[in-house]
């Protein structure tokens, strides 16, 4: 009906989700394909820029070995979607996401960076133990992304989150190779 009546835009979102949907679906691990899981976070920040119009760009640099290896499941989506909802959320325009993925001495890093709001230490700490001051009961959750990368992989990974005030959000997620 979209297609039918011009509604690209609609269309779009609808193929978007579609997949969302399917890739939840499909996937019961606890571990994915990496371009499965790149695939998601694609489709989730194509539905974001066409309701948040000009707000933010995304840039990804990823190392092709990296698609090679299996990745938690939903694992960079809520970095993203902290970027989006609570960094840029008194920004009209400018708001810029950079994730950058690579492979060095045995060890796979992802980074998200983001140029929004930035975070004091306490919240730092309240996000990495699950206290969120916005109760959100549909997220993932960030402390959860790193308790799952610790269980799968050991103590020695997971996520380390640096934020000051007013300089963005630099996260990295270590897992190994």
């Amino acid at each position: 009906m979209a297609i039918e009546n011009k509604q690209d835009e609609i269309s779009e979102m609808l193929v978007e989700l579609s997949e969302m949907l399917a890739y939840t679906a499909k996937y019961q691990h606890d571990e994915v394909p990496f371009g499965e899981d790149l695939n998601y976070l694609e489709n989730y920040i194509g539905i974001m820029k066409k309701r948040f119009v000009d707000k933010f760009t995304v840039h990804t640099e990823l190392d092709e070995a990296l698609y090679r290896y299996s990745v938690p499941k939903f694992f960079l989506q809520p970095f993203v979607e902290n970027a989006l909802i609570h960094g840029f959320e008194d920004i009209e325009e400018g708001g810029e996401i950079r994730i950058t993925g690579f492979i060095r001495n045995g060890v796979r890093q992802f980074v998200i960076e983001d140029n929004g709001v930035g975070m004091s230490r306490e919240a730092i700490g309240r996000l990495m133990n699950g206290q969120h001051e916005k109760e959100r009961k549909d997220s993932i959750g960030i402390d959860n992304v790193d308790k799952r990368i610790k269980l799968l992989y050991g103590e020695t990974y997971g996520v380390v989150v640096h934020s000051e005030p007013g300089a963005g959000t630099k996260v990295t997620i270590t897992l190994p190779a």
